[in-house]
């Protein structure tokens, strides 16, 4: 998987919109809260299909003997 990124894209008539990518599940949300939070009001929340996914565990190497 890809670093986590959140892209930031202002239109010309002034919204402002804030996409993660690289991130699945809801730790999305927790990376973009600080930015929306001091953007103000949020018009609109679209979840990608990203969010649905699990994050992938790592799990631990077989103990051999």
């Amino acid at each position: 998987m890809s670093q986590p990124q959140v892209i930031i894209t202002a239109a010309p008539d002034g919204t402002i919109k804030v996409e993660t990518a690289g991130v699945v599940g809801p730790a999305c949300e927790s990376l973009s809260a600080g930015i929306e939070a001091a953007l103000g009001q949020q018009t609109s929340n679209t979840r990608k299909p990203e969010y649905a996914q699990q994050p992938k565990v790592a799990q631990p190497a077989a103990a051999t003997r």
